[in-house]
């Protein structure tokens, strides 16, 4: 039970607490804007998106549990991770772009 504690809850309310926040800054906006990204500003997006995934496997994986081969670990895995998802984003991007122009 202890472990459990120790390897899911934190990541698991601290997700939950960000998704909340985000939601509720979003409610004071709402509908959003749209507006076009550079590829810089994408690129930039996704460099610190997965250095803080990094540093949470760190923190909670690493230093929590003590588990010295999670850091490994999630270097490759998320590398994997962005190589699926960063191009399925440019390509559903570029379906959502010709759709808008018709």
């Amino acid at each position: 039970m202890s472990r459990i504690l120790r390897e899911v809850v934190p990541p698991l309310l601290t997700i939950y607490v960000l998704v909340v926040a985000m939601l509720v800054s979003l409610r004071r906006r709402w509908p959003p804007r749209r507006f076009e990204r550079s590829p810089r500003e994408v690129a930039l997006t996704v460099s610190i998106g997965y250095l803080v995934f990094l540093l949470i496997v760190l923190f909670f994986m690493t230093w929590a549990t003590g588990d010295e081969t999670a850091l490994p670990d999630a270097v490759w895995e998320g590398a994997a991770l962005l190589a699926i998802a960063v191009p399925a984003f440019l390509a559903l991007s570029a379906v959502d772009a010709l759709r808008r122009r018709r």
